[in-house]
């Protein structure tokens, strides 16, 4: 008898998840979020659970098998390094100086998913993805000088925007890539997946490198153009990863 409950009840929950296996998988008008998963996070200092891309990644089915996707990026550093320490016991008296940089980074990347037939869980997909991205660069950094009459210190600050070695990557890039992956979904609403892409076309242009000064009487540095980079092919630059992602 007991043998028979089992017996039962496996088959009773067999029909249940191949019933709703059925609607499993999303329909027109579902919305996702997606993340990203590091199956390095054991070995190193990271996240096991990420954004992906570093950014937001939503997904909206305009059809059963056709999705629109956008991963939307802003993010900005500001650091502030004292370089020379206050000082009133000396003569002339040495002001507080400072070395201030910030960065700004927007990405902005929408896309077109194409989605087969598959399994009741499993959705592979191909699609399209047009990157753009903007990074600026700002270093402000505090000088000082005797003034005129030698007897007090004049701070002044030089800036330097764009393209520097610090930041050789300021500027604009536009992209269009090619992608292929799959979602399986182990619940309703919740699926992992995987994704690679190639970038076909990439075009890069550098910032201008712009200098500036407060210093009194100073003759102005002209700008410098850092040029432009035109790729087409297909190249590694999408990458691939590990994703989980939920319906909204």
């Amino acid at each position: 008898m007991k043998k028979i409950k089992i017996i039962i009840l496996a088959a009773g929950a067999f029909l249940f998840l191949n019933t709703n296996a059925q609607d499993i998988k999303p329909v027109k008008g579902d919305n996702q979020l997606e993340l990203q998963i590091n199956p390095g996070a054991i070995f190193q200092a990271v996240a096991p659970v990420a954004l992906r891309d570093g950014g937001i990644q939503y997904r909206m089915f305009m059809s059963d098998n056709t999705a629109f996707r956008l991963n939307f990026n802003v993010g900005m550093n500001n650091s502030t390094k004292i370089t020379q320490q206050a000082d009133n016991a000396v003569t002339p008296t040495l002001p507080e100086l400072k070395d201030k940089t910030t960065n700004m980074t927007i990405g902005l990347a929408p896309g077109i998913e194409k989605h087969f037939k598959g399994t009741d869980r499993l959705s592979p997909y191909v699609g399209a993805v047009l990157n753009f991205s903007v990074i600026t660069y700002k270093d402000a950094v505090d000088k000082d000088m005797l003034n005129t009459g030698g007897t007090a210190m004049v701070v002044y600050t030089e800036t330097t925007k764009g393209y520097t070695a610090a930041s050789t990557n300021a500027g604009l890039n536009i992209s269009l890539g090619a992608v292929a992956g799959f979602d399986y979904y182990i619940a309703k609403h919740l699926y992992l997946g995987a994704e690679m892409g190639f970038a076909l076309v990439n075009y890069t242009s550098l910032a201008k490198t712009k200098f500036s000064t407060t210093q009194a009487g100073a003759t102005a540095t002209p700008d410098v153009k850092n040029g432009s980079n035109f790729a087409l092919g297909p190249q590694i630059g999408l990458g691939g990863c590990l994703r989980l992602g939920f319906t909204l």
